[in-house]
């Protein structure tokens, strides 16, 4: 199991930060996070939430490569790595999951204040993919060879062992 304090002294980050860092999941300030955008570590795997609004015309495939473009090659088209460099910083991880998450907002009767509403966020995952560390290869994949959707949907349908997509 990963201790909190783990690699502290070299970086002065707690590991969900490295994590964060490595994938390059968040570009905003932590304190502009929304509540949806969480990364957690439960035993030896970790849990990765991301608020991504579903683009007007969904296609399953392109947010399929998106999913696996994060996961093996990290976000963006120039930063972040994927999670072979995760695992490759901390050998006790055996899986990453991604949850790209929409959220749909209902108006919430306040307890004890009647004609009063709140507005609460409901997240709801579209896209699930699991990176397996025992399914990758050591090294990250590169950017380039997950750009063209045909590549990367065959690259990442061999490596990512767990996929779901609900549009």
């Amino acid at each position: 199991m990963i201790s909190p304090v783990f690699g502290q002294a070299q970086s002065q980050k707690t590991p969900i930060e490295r994590i964060e860092d490595i994938l390059s999941i968040h570009y905003l300030k932590p304190e502009m996070k929304s509540p949806f955008d969480k990364i957690e570590i439960k035993d030896n795997q970790v849990f990765i939430s991301v608020w991504r609004d579903l683009p007007p015309e969904p296609k399953a495939e392109k947010i399929e490569c998106l999913g696996y473009q994060w996961l093996l090659s990290g976000r963006g088209q120039k930063v972040g790595q994927g999670a072979a460099a995760v695992f490759k910083e901390f050998p006790d991880l055996e899986a990453v999951h991604l949850d790209f998450v929409k959220v749909d907002y209902q108006l919430i009767s306040k307890k004890g204040e009647p004609g009063k509403y709140e507005r609460k966020g409901i997240p709801t995952a579209y896209l699930s993919m699991t990176a397996e560390k025992s399914k990758l290869p050591k090294e990250s994949f590169s950017k380039e060879a997950l750009q063209v959707q045909e590549n990367c949907l065959k690259v990442g349908r061999n490596y990512i062992s767990k996929k779901e997509i609900k549009l």
